[in-house]
């Protein structure tokens, strides 16, 4: 797969999430990629943990439907932005959402954004695709593939509670990033790839 040229992620250190946690979901509004268990998590978490702020924050060419949302719970959107902006937007979020249906293309494509996310040294909550296992196969150490939107409650919710799970995965994250998920260690492989087509 595709990983991102370094130079254009900064990322930001962990903080502490145990009050206030900023979640990215970027992509479709759609039921394929998964928009209507994005809701459901993020919905679910904040009445799970009343005493929490979370935010939402969508990167989409659609507009978001209104949805019955918990007081604890704000939804931002940002429109579709140039590449270079996505890079640094991103770096601003403590984890991301991909709840992305477990069909036949999903299943085998491997998402580039998820590279980008390992690179902010984040954690991702992803669908259980059998892509992302053979991929990355790492990718436990730094984030985690769920079944259902009940899973991705409980996880995030770990996430929350658990500091040093939620600080060993953001720096699991970082770390394959840098050394192994990245244009500069894959590009000789890549263009010579290229080349022989």
């Amino acid at each position: 797969s595709y990983c991102p040229d370094l130079k254009y992620i900064k990322p930001l250190s962990a903080k502490n999430i145990q009050q206030e946690c900023r979640v990215l979901y970027a992509g479709p509004l759609t039921k394929e990629k998964g928009w209507d268990r994005v809701v459901e998590t993020m919905s679910g978490i904040a009445q799970k943990m009343p005493q929490m702020q979370f935010r939402l924050d969508v990167i989409s060419r659609n507009t978001v439907a209104e949805f019955v949302k918990p007081k604890n719970l704000q939804v931002g959107v940002l429109q579709f932005m140039p590449f270079e902006k996505f890079c640094e937007q991103i770096t601003k979020y403590d984890t991301f959402l991909d709840l992305r249906d477990a069909d036949f293309e999903n299943r085998r494509c491997l998402p580039i954004k998820l590279f980008y996310y390992m690179a902010c040294g984040k954690p991702s909550i992803y669908s259980n695709l059998k892509a992302i296992k053979k991929g990355v196969p790492e990718f436990e150490n730094c984030g985690q593939l769920v079944d259902n939107t009940a899973q991705a409650i409980e996880v995030m919710s770990e996430y929350i509670t658990n500091k040093e799970l939620y600080s060993q995965h953001c720096s699991n994250a970082l770390k394959l990033s840098q050394d192994k998920y990245n244009w500069a260690i894959i590009k000789e492989d890549f263009l010579s790839l290229i080349n022989d087509l």
